[in-house]
């Protein structure tokens, strides 16, 4: 894959549309990308990533953090990438989600994250999923092992470098997906865990099964079960023990169960002989009771019979007072139509006077009503002209509305006149302190620089080695060398001197851009309120404008105010006629059903006057007839009459009764008295107290054998439960200890937990493969960049056998036949290790990925700690990356490279804010 075209479009620091036309800078060899720091170098090749995978290069750069500071609000962010991959050319162009201007309305809207692919043949897809994997087929590569292969972050594989056993494993196991034999060995040590629990449960379980072992205290036993609740027993002969006990125990079980049958049997005699005594005993005494209550019923009924003959006598009264009720009861219609008769005579009465007092107020509201319908016509009159005064009203409103609006604006842009005079006055004086403080800086680094250059013979004087060629001359002898002063600058110091001119020359341009745009914003505004000025006022002088806006402003205020008053009488008056349009039909439509009522009410005043002259003659009639006063009175006079008939019937009816009562308590006290007799024809003479106390002796033995039975019958089922776990958990026990065995070796193994060897995990004996492929191939480069004086080498034997080990790495010197860790490099000589590594992972996750070629690699920053025979050896292994059709981009600040590299992507910072980018070649 090689990029030809890259279009960025108000992303990171680049405000614009930014287009960069790699072409340029050919197929094959090295280009050097440089610019100003923070420019947005390492940001061209985010959008590569971006564009391809929708994702940053880096993993603490979200894509959402794409949207540029510096664009206009309606620029969009979008990213367009034309490559080759073999010799098909395709473009892939996209969006990160971010809020832009709504393109109707005002406020913002979210901007979804969007992607198109279009093929060499013209096809194009665009949902999101699908580029996104249309894109890993085309490369073959997904987005973390494109980064791996196409871009070396010095600072990255420099922890790579240096990292130990443990940091390097969670690193191979991003890279090469080495999780699944983590899980692994997790998963066997906990099932090791897991099965150790199980074994000591079980083991515990079998102990609590033994204590719930039950004996007699007296058994010959005792003394052995006492030593199995201790544990003291192995679990067979513990079985053997429960066995014995239970067989003991239901032996005695049996032989306590044949004694209660045979007590049983002697208490259903002894109960059998007992119930035919008590029923002898009760039949005696029911005779005799019998006898006694006979002759007291034959002399009650004669009492009863003398009663009867009384209420007998009494009869023909019933039947007097039975025709006295009839008589009344013939004439309780003529009552009831007496009572109906007044009681309409009075109704009517009443309806007569209520219609008569209506009519009277029907008169009055009928004048009431004319009158009030003739008020409400002469005021809706008065009222139909406020439509026409309150649109004149809102028209005059409208136009002081707009005139406070025009002052308004013009009052805000003269405070704001004022704001921005003083922070431009303040501006000025900070951006003037930073260019006094940048020119400082400039000239520190300077002097720091002409010094370091002249003191080069001292340094490389100390680097000279007797008997060795010097690398300048080459001569073996050194009669005369050169010595540092003692206030020679350090190489470091140079370099943070240069940082510091550098960040306070950035730090004065932000402050003059600050100012440059508070003075743009200051003029604009400046043409703005002269324009508007002259529109209100005139030729007036706008030096004046405080008092004469403040003046203006009040009176459009009180003018406003004096038409709101307008309005909103109008509105009063508006709304009054509105209420009268809907009260006017109302009183009409009153009026009308009041007349009409009082035509309805006068017939009903004529009927009711004839009604009421019929009922009294019909009344004064019924008077004259009757016994009583009332049918009230006849009613109570018949239910005294018939209480009085109840009364003597019931007497009669009870006393009838009563007789027949007794005749039948007569009857059953003779029939039990001779069933008494019956059941003491066969009568025997027995001590019933006796057998009594026999029974009860023979229940108390029976009691404690039941007492005996439940007491065997516990033990017995503790026991068997007791025989039962313990047989299920020792089977149990015996299977989980034999697995145990076997996982824990396992679990171990795969944690490195070996006694006696080196601790190397599963995991990381996998990842040790893939990381001496990773050392041979970095090796390759790291001989040609130390002149065939260093070689990385996988420490294969551990420090100590107590912590992991397997990944750490050391270095030879071939110079002196030492070996040592890596720790021990300087800073140019872990740059170099650490380039070399990072190519050496290169290549072999391009390796791993099928053989995949990628016509494009990105180096980030590190040379500024290389002297320059080691510059000049990393710039060969560089070289010899770009063979064949590979084109590599070096990401550095470093003077020396612009010298060596011809094509360069320069990065530059705009003082009007963001970045801009060209090639040169």
């Amino acid at each position: 894959m090689r990029p030809i075209k890259l279009v960025m479009s108000a992303f990171g620091p680049y405000a614009g549309k930014t287009v960069l036309d790699m072409n340029l800078l050919g197929e094959r060899g090295l280009y050097l990308i440089t610019g100003d720091t923070g420019a947005g170098k390492t940001t061209i090749f985010d959008a590569i990533v971006f564009a391809l995978y929708g994702e940053a290069s880096g993993e603490y750069r979200e894509a959402s953090m794409f949207r540029s500071k510096y664009a206009a609000p309606e620029t969009p962010t979008e990213v367009e990438l034309t490559f080759v991959y073999g010799d098909e050319q395709y473009c892939v162009k996209r969006n990160p989600e971010y809020d832009r201007p709504k393109t109707k309305g005002e406020g913002v809207t979210t901007e979804k994250a969007g992607a198109i692919l279009t093929y060499p043949d013209g096809r194009v897809i665009t949902r999101l999923r699908d580029v996104n994997r249309e894109i890993e087929e085309i490369i073959g590569l997904d987005r973390h092992q494109f980064t791996r292969i196409a871009m070396i972050a010095q600072g990255d594989f420099l922890k790579l470098l240096l990292a130990g056993t443990d940091e390097r494993k969670k690193i191979f196991q991003k890279i090469f997906h080495t999780q699944p034999y983590y899980l692994l060995q997790e998963r066997l040590k906990s099932e090791s865990g897991k099965l150790g629990r199980e074994y000591e449960a079980l083991d515990a379980s079998v102990r609590q099964y033994a204590d719930g072992i039950v004996c007699s205290p007296d058994s010959a036993l005792a003394s052995r079960v006492e030593e199995a609740k201790e544990g003291r027993l192995p679990i067979h002969d513990t079985l053997s023990l429960l066995q014995q006990l239970i067989e003991l125990d239901r032996a005695e079980e049996l032989t306590v169960s044949q004694k209660e049958k045979e007590l049983a049997q002697q208490l259903e005699t002894l109960a059998a002989l007992l119930t035919r005594a008590e029923t002898w005993i009760r039949a005696r005494t029911s005779l005799e009771e019998s006898g006694r209550s006979l002759g007291l019923a034959e002399e009650k009924m004669q009492d009863l019979k003398n009663v009867w003959k009384q209420e007998r006598d009494k009869q023909p009264k019933v039947q007097e007072l039975a025709r006295n009720i009839a008589s009344i009861e013939a004439e309780l219609p003529d009552y009831r139509e007496y009572d109906v008769g007044r009681g309409e005579l009075t109704v009517a009465q009443v309806r007569l006077d209520k219609n008569k007092a209506e009519v009277q107020g029907g008169e009055n509201q009928k004048k009431a009503l004319s009158s009030e319908i003739q008020r409400l016509k002469a005021e809706r009159e008065e009222l139909s002209d406020a439509d026409a005064k309150r649109a004149e009203a809102q028209t005059k409103r409208a136009a002081a509305m707009t005139k406070k609006e025009t002052l308004s604006a013009l009052s805000a842009k003269l405070a704001l006149l004022d704001t921005l005079q003083t922070q431009l006055a303040q501006r000025q004086r900070v951006y003037l302190a930073a260019m006094e403080q940048s020119d400082r800086q400039i000239k520190r680094y300077e002097e720091l620089f002409r010094r370091y250059l002249d003191e080069q013979a001292g340094i490389i004087a100390t680097t000279l080695i007797p008997g060795q060629a010097c690398p300048v001359c080459g001569s073996l002898t050194h009669p005369e060398i050169a010595t540092l002063t003692e206030d020679a600058p350090s190489k470091e110091v140079l370099e943070q001197s240069k940082k510091k001119a550098e960040q306070s020359r950035a730090t004065a341009m932000d402050a003059g851009e600050l100012a440059a745009e508070t003075r743009g914003r200051l003029e604009t505004t400046q043409k703005e309120l002269s324009a508007g000025w002259k529109q209100v006022f005139g030729t007036v002088p706008q030096e004046q404008a405080p008092t004469l806006l403040q003046n203006a402003l009040a009176a459009v205020d009180a003018e406003i105010k004096n038409c709101d008053d307008n309005i909103a009488g109008e509105n009063r008056k508006l709304a009054r006629r509105q209420s009268i349009d809907g009260l006017l039909p109302q009183k009409e439509r009153e009026l009308n059903e009041l007349l009409e009522r009082l035509q309805v009410l006068g017939g009903e005043i004529v009927r009711d006057e004839t009604t009421i002259a019929a009922l009294r003659t019909r009344i004064e009639t019924l008077a004259d007839k009757l016994c009583y006063e009332s049918a009230e009175a006849a009613q109570k006079a018949k239910q005294t009459l018939e209480k009085e008939k109840q009364t003597m019937e019931g007497a009669y009816r009870a006393a009838a009764d009563a007789v027949a009562d007794q005749n039948a308590t007569i009857a059953a006290l003779m029939s039990a008295m001779e069933e008494a007799k019956k059941m003491l024809s066969d009568a025997e003479d027995i001590d019933v107290s006796q057998k009594r106390a026999l029974r009860d002796e023979i229940k108390t033995a029976r009691d404690q054998l039941n007492e005996q039975a439940r007491a065997l019958h516990i033990r017995i089922s503790a026991n068997q439960r007791a025989y039962d776990s313990i047989l299920a958990a020792s089977e149990n026990l015996s299977r989980v200890e034999k697995k145990w065995a076997w996982v824990r070796s396992l679990a171990n193994t795969a944690s490195g937990n070996v006694s006696g060897k080196e601790k190397i995990m599963l995991e990381t004996y996998v990842q040790m493969t893939y990381f001496d492929r990773i050392i041979a191939r970095a090796n390759t480069r790291f001989l040609t960049m130390t002149g065939g004086q260093y070689e990385l080498k996988r420490r294969v034997e551990a420090r100590n056998n107590r912590s992991q080990s397997g990944l750490e790495l050391d270095v030879i010197d071939h110079y002196n036949g030492s070996e040592r860790s890596v720790n021990t490099l300087s800073g140019g000589e872990s740059f170099k290790a650490s380039l070399s590594l990072a190519l050496g992972l290169s290549d072999e996750i391009q390796s791993r990925a099928g053989g995949i070629r990628l016509g494009t690699m990105f180096v980030d920053e590190g040379f500024g700690s290389l002297d320059e025979q080691s510059l000049e050896q990393a710039m060969q292994a560089l070289l010899s990356l770009s063979e064949g059709e590979r084109l590599v981009g070096i990401i550095s600040h470093v003077g020396e490279l612009k010298s060596r590299i011809d094509k360069q992507i320069v990065v530059t910072k705009e003082k009007s804010g963001g970045s801009s980018v060209r090639i040169v070649r």
